[in-house]
C-alpha cells in the first residue's frame, strides 16, 4: 500500500483504486444481456446498505425523466439546466458507489447499461 502526504504547497494527492475487494465481471452476461438485467445482476452482489442507497438515486433519477422530457420539448433553457444539474447530482451519487463496489471494467459496463436504459439522457 502507498501512503502520499502532502503539504499546503502540494498539489492534491492522487487517490489510487486497489481492485483486490472490488466485484469484477460476471462472465455470463453478455453485451447483449438486457441491460436492466446487467444492472440489477451487479447491484445484487453488493452488500444491502449500498444496494438501499444506489436504489435511492436510481429512483430520483428516474423521476427526473419527465422534467427532463418537458423542459427540454418547451425549450425551457432554465428549467432544463435546473433538470440537468439534479440528474448530474444523482448521477454522480451512482458512480461513486460504482468506484467503491467494482472494478473499472463493471463500472464501463455499467455506464453503458444505464446508457441504453436512460438512452434519452445519456445520449452522447
Amino acid at each position: 500500500m502507498i501512503s502520499h502526504h502532502s503539504t499546503a504547497a502540494e498539489p492534491e494527492p492522487i487517490l489510487l483504486t486497489i481492485e483486490g475487494h472490488l466485484i469484477g465481471r460476471i462472465e455470463s452476461l453478455t453485451d447483449s444481456s438486457d441491460p436492466a438485467r446487467i444492472i440489477r445482476s451487479y447491484y445484487e452482489l453488493m452488500p444491502q446498505e449500498q444496494r438501499d442507497t444506489v436504489e435511492i438515486h436510481r429512483e430520483r433519477l428516474a423521476l427526473l425523466l419527465p422534467a427532463y422530457i418537458v423542459a427540454f420539448t418547451a425549450a425551457d433553457s432554465a428549467e432544463l439546466a435546473q433538470v440537468v444539474s439534479d440528474i448530474e447530482t444523482q448521477w454522480a451519487a451512482i458512480l461513486r458507489i460504482h468506484a467503491q463496489q467494482f472494478t473499472r471494467e463493471v463500472q464501463q459496463i455499467l455506464i453503458a447499461a444505464y446508457g441504453e436504459v436512460y438512452s434519452l439522457i445519456f445520449a452522447d
